[in-house]
């Protein structure tokens, strides 16, 4: 309540053209691996890994795709260089061996970013299918608390008197707002691209609002994860699937309407249904299987069945997570799986 509307205004606008969904993550204001590498494994935990391991990634590039990404941090930052290399990406760009060339810090904004990955992707070779995943760093927090930065004013017109309220939501929407603006170029470029472009857009978790979460207290967000509401409001981001006009006349799909509400292990099942590119690999069939019975599998211990939220899993269910733990062990160490 009280948030410009132009600070959404674009990413909706992109809503309204795409199929969209609930993004119900297994972290809060920090910890962005453990999203970004269970949409790119399947698995329900994988934040680290310490050789090989079978992956989504490792799976396009045997139907051929080059794969690539990028992230404008430190290559060290959760061990990024590494685990990047035992997901099977064929090259990964860090601000040590790409932005440090043109961006003097390892904070690259998305005005820098976006377009360095629409460079990326021109420069790809057009004979070969093409995978990036990158992570953009801008719009994680902190954020100041005692000044306006980032273009920050008038974007919440709450109560002035709170002053650290004030500043955390406005430098916030800022940058959120400049995001949007950067990501409607992206997009537009995209869209009058003569090749196929299939756009996945997900957010890794909520922001970071105020040590012990003032701010959200401040605005009377309900962050009670033994309550639905709570639940939701504390683990749940979008996501969204978009495709240009050549990938929908190909695809078959106009790529509107909501989709289900999804831990990221199960994204990209949801993307290579909407694509119509078959059950993948036996691993992804196995987890789609599982998708069908609860789409949301969460550490702190609740699920979705049957698309209803619940806090105990039937025996059925517990049964069907309990295999695909065992199943994630092995592959985990078996790239070949």
């Amino acid at each position: 309540e009280g948030i410009d509307g132009s600070v959404y205004e674009k990413y909706h606008a992109l809503e309204a053209e795409s199929y969209t969904g609930r993004l119900v993550t297994d972290i809060f204001a920090g910890g962005t691996v453990r999203t970004e590498r269970s949409f790119v494994t399947g698995y329900f935990k994988a934040d680290d890994f310490r050789r090989d391991t079978g992956s989504y990634v490792r799976y396009l590039k045997e139907q051929g795709y080059f794969t690539e990404g990028g992230h404008p941090c430190y290559d060290w930052y959760y061990n990024r260089r590494n685990i990047n290399e035992y997901i099977g990406f064929d090259r990964y760009w860090y601000f040590e061996n790409r932005y440090s060339s043109f961006y003097g810090l390892p904070t690259a904004p998305d005005s820098v970013f976006m377009p360095d990955v629409l460079e990326l992707y021109r420069q790809r070779d057009p004979s070969v299918p093409y995978f990036n995943f990158s992570v953009s760093y801008q719009g994680h927090g902190p954020y100041y608390s005692d000044n306006l930065d980032f273009r920050g004013d008038g974007y919440w017109r709450g109560d002035r008197t709170d002053s650290e309220t004030y500043f955390v939501m406005n430098n916030y929407l800022g940058l959120i707002k400049d995001t949007c603006e950067n990501l409607e170029k992206l997009v537009d470029s995209l869209r009058s691209d003569d090749a196929p472009v299939v756009l996945v857009l997900f957010g890794d978790h909520k922001p970071w609002l105020g040590n012990s979460n003032s701010v959200y207290e401040a605005l009377g967000i309900n962050l009670d994860t033994s309550e639905e509401e709570g639940f939701y409001n504390y683990y749940s981001t979008r996501y969204l699937i978009w495709a240009n006009d050549p990938a929908k006349e190909i695809l078959g799909d106009g790529f509107s309407e909501e989709g289900p509400d999804v831990s990221p292990c199960f994204l990209m099942n949801v993307l290579f249904d909407r694509c119509g590119w078959g059950g993948g690999p036996e691993y992804m069939q196995f987890m789609s299987d599982l998708m069908q019975k609860s789409g949301v599998i969460s550490k702190a211990g609740y699920c979705t069945e049957g698309g209803v939220f619940s806090r105990e899993p039937s025996e059925e269910l517990s049964e069907l997570i309990g295999r695909s733990k065992i199943i994630q062990y092995f592959r985990k160490r078996n790239p070949e799986w």
